[in-house]
């Protein structure tokens, strides 16, 4: 479960990272602290960064933007938009890639554990009771319900089974297994 919650912060890290790189200059481009932090990352020492927005008419009738990101100074106008354009790439790519990933391995340890046979016992007096016993009857059941003699009721042990299987207590096979036990046991 740790390894898909980190998945999802680097997932959430790269599209803020994408925020930061690319929607920023857009929308806030007379920020003078933010200027001054793109030409840090854009621009040479002693260059200004100066981003452009530009729009025009598309085909459809609607309104297209375009960002030109400049880096002023000695050297003239330098258009920094490529730049910033992979930088914005890497930044998206290797923090949403690193998340996807962990996320998969998480899940993959998540169904391991499911699958996974185990023991189980239910923890109050009046449950049914399940463990590992031999090769040929892996499940078996029990009712322990200490000071009564009620009878339990072929419906009410399958609907404990089936709560023990959908609660993950045990798996699949198991819940097969254990329900046909029942099923035998009140013939």
């Amino acid at each position: 479960m740790r390894l898909i919650l980190a998945g999802v912060v680097l997932d959430i890290i790269a599209v803020g990272l994408i925020v930061v790189l690319v929607f920023l200059p857009m929308a806030f481009n007379d920020s003078d602290g933010l200027n001054n932090f793109y030409a840090r990352l854009f621009c040479e020492s002693g260059e200004r960064y100066v981003p452009r927005t530009t729009s025009s008419e598309t085909s459809d009738g609607g309104t297209g933007y375009n960002l030109y990101a400049l880096c002023v100074g000695e050297r003239g106008e330098v258009d920094v938009t490529p730049k910033q354009t992979i930088i914005g790439i890497i930044a998206l790519a290797i923090p949403l890639a690193l998340g996807s990933g962990l996320q998969f391995l998480g899940a993959m340890q998540l169904k391991a554990r499911r699958e996974r046979p185990r023991e189980v016992t239910a923890s109050k007096p009046s449950r049914l009771e399940f463990s590992s016993s031999s090769a040929d009857n892996p499940i078996s059941w029990s009712q322990s319900t200490p000071g009564t003699s009620r009878e339990r009721t072929l419906d009410d042990k399958l609907a404990e089974a089936d709560e023990a299987y959908e609660s993950r207590r045990i798996s699949r096979e198991e819940y097969d297994v254990l329900r046909k036990q029942i099923i035998d046991s009140s013939t």
